[in-house]
């Protein structure tokens, strides 16, 4: 029988936490508020709540699985306040000390006072530990503060009973000096514990499939003499342990620009970090994640521009590993990063307005296609060795990718191209000859007449109530070549041409917020011009404006015709205004198609 590597012990909480340390394969803090609480429920309620994994060294003990129960814990400990719901139905003892100062100040509003003694509770708990032997008076004495001079010696002495009746509540609940943890000891090789790490977590709140490359990719190291990404791991480290509470193995602040090495996984982490630096237009919509959490665009860029398929992005280390020629592999990276920030100079102004408000959504898989077309145009790389060559692309095709790139990005976005099977169709993508590829080909005319008048008659049969990405991006498209980008004081909003109020006033069941019910205005005339018309609103001004007619309908405004019926009480209903609607949605495909021809 294959002899066990591991031994079961019960440790006390209070003797592990100052011995527990974490792996740098360890994954971010990822548990939600929701699951922190139900977490400390089922420890206050004594039930069964999982072992954690460590591998013990010298006296130290490396948390392998169980890092977001130990930290949980610790969160409790030392914030008890975010956990322990005080209020009145859950001490009644908080109604007893209302009852017992309005004894002694009749006139106070018993729901004020109330909620005062809640936040004077928390206040004291947050500021200081459960466990205190000084915490019940200071409670006492943070409720009674303002009146003081009224209440009585007895007063006190009530008002602390009751305190002291809610600290057994708490202190019975978890006393971390008692409270034992369920903890399996790892006695095999320490060589074993990512390869551990990672089949642990195939299961629960699972890894990502990039951080799982954290441990499957541990022993890969690089010698990188470059501080920028040197940087972003030591910033990763300090803020995970401070974070947590808890000392990272093998780290101490500073080690990593000292011996300037990372792992392939640390590397592609913080190439994510400095792609999305470098282009804070062109990633200002992908999803916010904490400061140590995976940006995935790292890892994907590097096997995007390699010539690896996304699926099988488990086999870069196949070409990026310890024997990499790092210059090499450096200077990949600075031409992606180049490449985006070319990518973006190019999107700039049909994806953010002059004040930088961006109207667009991140699709992983389009901005790869985008980016590996625009590499293929003045590089090729050679995956084997990481040598890189300059191509011979013609300039015309290069031209055809600056003109036609910003249109099949919208396109893309309306017709959702890349939803579902974007992994496929990247690699289908950069396959195809330049000459071929999608962003350097003109869409047909027809093509985007069809699109946008299904897009168009869909947004009057759903009835959307809010603007969407894809119509304020539509609107920054068909609205960028009429405006004065050089002009850096104005600054532009999307707004209802009927505005919201109007619309709700009549008890209309329809497209409040359809493509043909929105424009571009200059901010501060938006804002002044509240629930009218730009017509209303400039007949009523004699101040100085940015709107006038003209530049309203440059901005394809509606003209007064087209809004008369809203001015014609009975004239204002469903049908009156759908039909302005469809008329608006023909009017604004023609001039679409015009602006791509």
């Amino acid at each position: 029988m294959q002899q066990t590597k591991y031994e079961f012990e019960h440790l006390l909480y209070d003797n592990l936490k100052s011995h527990i340390t974490v792996p740098q394969f360890q994954r971010s803090l990822v548990w939600s508020k929701k699951q922190k609480d139900e977490f400390i429920q089922t420890v206050r309620e004594g039930k069964p709540f999982g072992s954690i994994l460590v591998y013990k060294s010298m006296e130290k003990y490396e948390i392998i699985d169980g890092l977001q129960r130990f930290t949980t814990l610790r969160d409790y400990e030392e914030n008890p306040a975010e956990y322990i719901k005080i209020n009145a139905e859950n001490f009644s003892q908080i109604r007893d000390i209302v009852k017992i100062i309005r004894g002694f100040i009749p006139n106070l509003q018993e729901q004020m006072l109330e909620k005062h003694i809640v936040e004077d509770i928390k206040e004291v708990l947050r500021k200081n530990s459960l466990y205190d032997e000084k915490l019940l008076r200071m409670i006492r004495d943070k409720i009674i503060d303002s009146y003081a001079e009224v209440i009585t010696h007895k007063g006190y002495n009530l008002i602390e009973d009751k305190i002291q009746e809610m600290m057994q509540i708490w202190k019975k609940d978890i006393d971390f000096r008692i409270l034992k943890i369920p903890t399996i000891v790892y006695t095999g090789d320490a060589a074993e514990l990512p390869d551990i790490f990672e089949k642990l977590n195939t299961g629960g709140t699972k890894l990502s499939r990039y951080e799982v490359f954290a441990s499957t990719w541990n022993s890969i190291i690089l010698h990188i003499n470059r501080d920028d990404y040197l940087d972003y791991i030591e910033d990763l480290y300090k803020k995970k342990s401070e974070r947590t509470n808890l000392a990272i193995s093998n780290y101490e602040e500073g080690i990593i620009k000292r011996n300037k090495e990372i792992s392939l996984y640390e590397l592609c982490f913080a190439f994510g970090k400095k792609i999305k630096d470098a282009c804070p237009i062109l990633f200002r919509t992908y999803s916010e994640t904490e400061e140590d959490q995976v940006d995935s665009i790292g890892f994907t860029s590097l096997s995007t521009i390699l010539g690896i398929p996304l699926k099988q992005l488990a086999t870069l280390d196949t070409y990026v590993n310890s024997n990499t020629n790092v210059n090499r592999l450096i200077k990949i990276m600075d031409v992606i990063v180049e490449s985006y920030k070319q990518v973006e100079k190019i999107l700039k102004t049909y994806i953010s307005t002059v004040d930088n408000k961006v109207f667009t959504k991140f699709i992983e898989a389009q901005i790869l296609a985008i980016l590996g077309t625009y590499f293929k145009l003045y590089y090729k790389v050679n995956k084997e060795d990481l040598s890189m060559v300059q191509t011979n692309t013609s300039k015309s095709i290069k031209d055809n990718f600056k003109r036609f790139m910003p249109y099949t990005y919208l396109y893309d976005i309306i017709s959702e191209y890349w939803a579902g099977s974007g992994d496929r169709k990247l690699a289908e993508e950069l396959e195809k000859p330049l000459n071929e590829n999608r962003y350097t080909s003109l869409i047909l005319k027809s093509k985007w007449e069809n699109l946008l008048m299904e897009w168009m008659n869909n947004q009057i049969s759903k009835k959307p109530k809010n603007v969407s990405i894809e119509n304020k991006l539509f609107l920054n498209f068909i609205c960028k070549s009429k405006i004065d980008w050089s002009d850096t004081q104005t600054t532009y909003d999307i707004e209802h041409i009927i505005p919201k109020k109007r619309i709700f006033e009549k008890n209309l069941n329809t497209a409040i917020s359809a493509i043909g019910n929105l424009c571009l205005l200059p901010s501060n005339d938006n804002r002044r011009k509240k629930d009218e018309t730009v017509y209303e609103f400039l007949d009523r001004t004699s101040e100085i404006t940015n709107i006038n007619e003209d530049k309203a309908l440059k901005l394809f405004y509606p003209t007064r015709d087209e809004l008369s019926f809203i001015r014609a009480g009975k004239d204002f209903n469903q049908e009156h205004y759908e039909s302005y609607l469809k008329d608006r949605h023909n009017y604004l495909i023609r001039s679409f198609l015009q602006i791509v021809s």
